[in-house]
């Protein structure tokens, strides 16, 4: 099963604040879902993040739906 990181341990990984960690969930740069009160990210979308790949439901988006 998948494992999921709270905000915090996230900015923990990327050595970011957590103010920033909030401010990219809310800004959709990174994907999370909200568990009743609680913000959750999946591991994978941490390794796609770190790996500078971009969301493929996003992508035609940001580039002008080309």
């Amino acid at each position: 099963m998948e494992q999921f990181l709270t905000p915090e341990q996230f900015a923990e990984r990327l050595q970011i604040s957590r103010r920033k960690a909030y401010n990219m969930i809310r800004s959709g740069e990174i994907k999370a879902r909200k568990v009743g009160w609680l913000w959750r990210i999946r591991e994978s979308e941490i390794e796609r993040y770190m790996a500078g790949e971009e969301d493929p439901k996003t992508s035609k988006a940001n580039k002008g739906g080309k």
